[in-house]
């Protein structure tokens, strides 16, 4: 039997309405988490592209110079530069998830 020959159509229709309220505050709520998702990776891109350049920069900086002096920091400052990334990952990763 159908809702409306019962006199339950009223009823029906606010339910429904109210339903879709819903799905469209979701999906307003849903969009605003996305848009700061991507605003947040494109924040971590530009860290990890700082990151990079600086280590290329370092990079350039030890194989110009005194070799024998470069030979001495150079593990040194490969393990530097490994717990900057390390650093630098758990940040990024932060501003995802956070």
């Amino acid at each position: 039997m159908n809702e409306c020959n019962v006199g339950g159509c009223g009823e029906w229709r606010k339910s429904v309405d109210m339903a879709i309220k819903e799905l469209k505050e979701s999906d307003k709520k849903q969009n605003d988490e996305i848009t700061d998702i991507k605003t947040s990776q494109a924040e971590t891109k530009v860290y990890i592209k700082q990151i990079l350049e600086r280590v290329d920069d370092l990079k350039v900086l030890f194989t110009v110079g005194n070799n024998s002096t470069n030979d001495k920091w150079v593990k040194v400052v490969i393990e530097l530069i490994k717990s900057i990334g390390t650093v630098g990952a758990i940040i990024a990763g932060i501003k995802i998830l956070g």
